[in-house]
């Protein structure tokens, strides 16, 4: 089984709107996330509780912990966290959406995230097809402000299809 997690990104009421997903083997996520760990543990040995990477933050380093880091660690620590997605086979997905070109009363979350599961399900089809890997995903979706229209979109989804 594949886990797509799922979340969105760009400043709200901004120009784009980026939904995002990062695929991973079930059998991958604790190799993954013990080697996330170490990462934290080599470049911030004093934090305790885990972190999240959002480059934009650790790029920009003025929020705690990226703050008490130099410019070339937050570089270097951020080209780890990308070679371990490289290494780890992690599948990347993601929706793009400039708002402007977005039909008048178009929820840009529900045309989004009915694109992203409809790329998700078809790498599930591919595995199948080129390498004969049956395989189930599932979606796993950040918190968000979007949690009541996900639930709605999720159940049309469930009935429907995409």
């Amino acid at each position: 089984m594949y886990l797509l997690y799922v979340d969105e990104s760009g400043q709200h009421g901004g120009r784009h709107f980026i939904l995002a997903g990062v695929a991973v083997f079930e059998r991958q996520t604790y190799w993954l996330a013990n080697t996330l760990d170490q990462i934290q543990l080599r470049f911030l040995p004093s934090m305790k509780e885990s972190i999240e990477y959002h480059a934009s933050i650790i790029r920009v380093g003025q929020e705690a912990p990226w703050n008490t880091l130099k410019v070339d660690e937050r570089r270097k620590l951020l080209d780890t966290v990308y070679d371990t997605i490289v290494e780890g086979q992690v599948v990347l997905f993601a929706t793009v959406i400039e708002r402007e070109w977005l039909k008048e009363g178009t929820d840009e979350y529900s045309f989004a995230f009915e694109s992203l599961v409809n790329r998700f399900d078809r790498f599930l089809r591919w595995k199948y097809k080129e390498e004969g890997e049956a395989q189930r995903g599932l979606i796993i979706i950040a918190e968000s402000q979007y949690h009541q229209r996900i639930e709605t979109l999720a159940a049309k989804i469930r009935q429907t299809g995409t």
